[in-house]
């Protein structure tokens, strides 16, 4: 072979290289999806109840982003909308974002980010937790008076009064009425609900 065919035939064997080269695919980056807003920024809920707000999304036409949620504060979780959506011809989508408080979660602030894979926006998330019940006020012990009792007589003989009224005024100044039975005697029983308060009788 003659030394001018065997440089074309090298520059050829070069040339089809290059070609292949120029027809290499190379690869594709993963798309990723901006959240461009979130409405409201801000989101308050109570221990064992719910709150969402809107995610605004743009990226590439028909693309599939996942949407997460990170930095919750404690017993907080994403009860929905958490995951995969498809965004729209144009490029943009918005996916409505719940999220739960469990019974037992306390007060807290925190700041949340929500991303799709590209860049990412903060949403403020305050949890009124589960309040303690108030213990029930103890009952203060009554004072009172267990029994008052005596006889009606009358003055002029000893002779015992039947059916007689009778009038108590405690120590609070609050009146008892009772009456004498057939033989005169009368009885005022104190009790919690219905005292008779020690003092002047």
């Amino acid at each position: 072979m003659s030394t001018h065919r065997r440089a074309w035939k090298r520059a050829g064997v070069v040339v089809a290289l290059v070609a292949g080269a120029l027809f290499a695919v190379p690869a594709t980056p993963a798309l990723a999806a901006d959240v461009v807003g979130i409405d409201p920024g801000q989101v308050s809920l109570r221990a064992g109840s719910e709150a969402s707000f809107t995610v605004q999304l743009r990226g590439e036409e028909g693309e599939n982003a996942t949407i997460s949620v990170n930095g919750l504060p404690n017993g907080v979780s994403c009860a929905s909308g958490c995951g995969q959506i498809t965004l729209g011809g144009d490029g943009n989508g918005s996916q409505q974002v719940v999220l739960r408080a469990d019974g037992n979660a306390r007060d807290g602030n925190g700041s949340a980010t929500v991303s799709a894979g590209g860049q990412g926006r903060n949403v403020q998330v305050r949890v009124q937790g589960r309040q303690e019940p108030e213990p029930e006020p103890t009952r203060e012990e009554v004072q009172t008076v267990r029994s008052v009792s005596g006889k009606v007589v009358a003055q002029a003989n000893g002779d015992a009064v039947a059916n007689a009224i009778v009038i108590l005024l405690d120590g609070n100044g609050r009146r008892h009425e009772t009456n004498s039975d057939g033989s005169g005697n009368f009885r005022f029983g104190g009790s919690s609900s219905n005292p008779i308060v020690p003092g002047q009788l």
